[in-house]
């Protein structure tokens, strides 16, 4: 019931740049957010932003931050997985304060898509 789409990459001078959009069906939720922080850990990738637009105006401005994991590619790879988008008030946290152990917890396989960490 939830959809995610993001874009996020660091140029060579380390700047991240991207935006995600997420569309939760389950509770009518949808909002975006521009990344400016990416941490990528082997196939794992924690991403955070700024919620620029959102259904509730009062999580506009607040820090989003979600975690991926890149199976691989082709029949028997394992799926890919995601966490939802955890929201911190600005200043608390961001990708860079996370690791592989604090996303453990909160990865599920998704269903549908194509999840990819270069």
């Amino acid at each position: 019931m939830r959809t995610l789409s993001f874009v996020a990459r660091q140029d060579e001078s380390g700047n991240t740049v991207g935006m995600a959009q997420v569309n939760n069906r389950l509770v009518g939720e949808m909002f975006s957010l521009d990344v400016d922080c990416l941490n990528v850990v082997g196939d794992l990738a924690i991403v955070s932003g700024v919620i620029t637009r959102h259904t509730d105006e009062h999580a506009i401005g607040l820090t989003g931050i979600f975690a991926v994991v890149d199976g691989g590619e082709g029949a028997a790879a394992p799926p890919d997985l995601i966490t939802q988008v955890f929201f911190f008030q600005p200043g608390v946290l961001t990708c860079s304060d996370l690791g592989p152990d604090d996303a453990a917890p909160f990865l599920v396989p998704i269903e549908a898509g194509n999840v990819q960490v270069h």
